[in-house]
């Protein structure tokens, strides 16, 4: 009974139609050229001449393709069709910049929420208030101890850098 049951079951999945992923279905939203087989390989094909280098088969992909336009468009700010070192840079720092911002924002939300005293550092108990709200982690017994040797300045609390540190350890 088994056996036939299994059996059905993949002359189900063998006989069911498979729909072929398309660009179109991938991003949702993003109105792609409709092209056949051919069009495909006339468009990868640049030079013509019926064979496909690397470089033209790295253009195979339209969705990304368009994407990585997107993104030279916005490094090169002067619109002059290259990237100089100036406007690499700036997009780097930009982004650094970005990361930081989220960083900050991301620490200042959990001091600002179990800082209860207010002193700009987070004691044990404020500590065990963030791992089981934040992380629903109950902290073992060892916990003060593991508190204390991140406690650089022996303040009995952790300010924003020490925590920061404390947080980059995977759970």
């Amino acid at each position: 009974m088994f056996s036939l049951l299994l059996l059905s079951l993949l002359s189900i999945s063998i006989c069911a139609p498979i729909t072929p992923l398309t660009e179109n279905s991938l991003v949702p939203g993003l109105d792609l050229p409709k092209e056949s087989d051919k069009e495909r390989f006339e468009r990868i094909d640049q030079n013509e001449d019926d064979d496909i280098s690397f470089d033209e088969f790295l253009h195979m992909d339209y969705v990304y393709e368009q994407a990585k336009k997107e993104e030279f468009n916005l490094l090169d700010t002067d619109k002059d069709g290259k990237i100089s070192k100036e406007e690499y840079d700036a997009r780097l720092n930009q982004q650094q910049s970005r990361r930081e911002e989220v960083k900050n924002s991301y620490f200042s939300g959990i001091f600002e929420e179990f800082d209860e005293d207010g002193d700009k550092s987070l004691s044990e108990e404020e500590l065990r208030n963030v791992f089981h709200k934040r992380f629903l982690l109950e902290p073992r017994d060892n916990f003060g101890t593991i508190i204390e040797g991140f406690d650089v300045d022996q303040s009995g609390g952790l300010d924003v850098n020490e925590y920061s540190k404390l947080d980059k350890i995977p759970l």
